[in-house]
């Protein structure tokens, strides 16, 4: 008997979804009291691993949505990680990525949406990230 060896698919890197991403969207514009009552199950399932994408992932996306936009999804992940359970991210959160995209256009820092932000998050790297 022999053994051999196991090498796991190699993984291509998953970008956001845009029309995912445009539905989130939609859920700042509603009641954001609670986040869950708004989506089912396999949605929050299916896009958990939204959390935990890094600065290329969402820059990748970036373009398809202008700075209104991207706040948006700011309020909506800032939102998001402190109402759903598995949705936390600390220092990998989406957050970051966005407001550092919003710095690259010139449109952050923005001190209302930081107070909002910290107003509305137990998450210590918002919207910053990582002193380090």
């Amino acid at each position: 008997m022999s053994t051999g060896t196991w090498e796991p698919e190699p993984q291509t890197p998953r970008t956001p979804d845009a029309a995912v991403l445009a539905k989130f969207l939609n859920l700042t514009d509603e009641q954001t009291a609670s986040l869950a009552e708004h989506l089912d199950a396999p949605t929050l399932a299916d896009n958990q691993y939204l959390m935990n994408l890094d600065l290329a992932a969402w820059q990748a996306v970036a373009d398809n949505f202008d700075d209104t936009e991207i706040r948006r999804l700011i309020r909506f992940f800032t939102l998001a990680e402190a109402q759903l359970p598995g949705w936390e991210a600390q220092e990998k959160s989406p957050v970051i990525w966005l407001c550092r995209i919003l710095k690259q256009r010139g449109q952050f820092p923005d001190k209302e949406l930081t107070r909002w932000i910290k107003a509305h998050t137990k998450n210590r790297f918002l919207p910053y990230g990582s002193v380090l």
